[in-house]
């Protein structure tokens, strides 16, 4: 065989790996617990506070939660 054909079939099976792992992993979930949906709800606010309020769906319990401001430095 020569160099080229051997080139070639190197090229196709290259291929055919890549697609067989990017097939197999976008049928995986991202998280072993499945999609967690987030809702953020801002109820009420003054001049030095914000009321809010935090819904979780599909979370798996006991979960840590921290919510942080954005602090300058």
């Amino acid at each position: 065989m020569t160099a080229k054909i051997l080139l070639h079939k190197l090229h196709l099976w290259a291929a055919l790996s890549l697609f067989a792992l990017s097939a197999y992993s976008c049928s995986e979930p991202a998280s072993p617990f499945g999609q967690t949906e987030i809702t953020l709800e801002a109820l009420d606010a003054s001049c030095t506070e914000v009321w809010l309020e935090l819904k979780f769906s599909n979370l798996t319990c006991p979960t840590f939660v921290a919510i942080q401001k954005d602090v300058e430095k």
